[in-house]
């Protein structure tokens, strides 16, 4: 029986990090929708359902994990977002 390749953890955590370099997006930099939209890096848990369902948003649509995810949460908080921007207009 052949051996088995060793796992390499850098060879993963290399591709984790580059991964977004492939859609010529920068670490550390991201374009919002509109330019001059601000983004805040945050990170969260969520269950590995959640995360293949976004993954396979992403394969159906143009955007990358982080949009899908903005506009989950943009419908998720759309009453909110609306009051927030009502208190902000007065």
């Amino acid at each position: 029986m052949a051996a088995r390749k060793k796992y390499d953890f850098t060879d993963v955590y290399k591709n984790f990090i580059t991964a977004d370099k492939a859609d010529g997006i920068n670490e550390g930099e991201e374009q919002g929708e509109e330019k001059g939209e601000v983004l805040i890096q945050r990170s969260y848990y969520l269950t590995p359902e959640l995360v293949k369902a976004i993954t396979l948003k992403t394969a159906d649509s143009s955007l990358n994990k982080s949009a899908v995810v903005r506009e989950a949460l943009k419908v998720y908080l759309a009453d909110i977002l609306e009051k927030m921007e009502k208190e902000g207009q007065k």
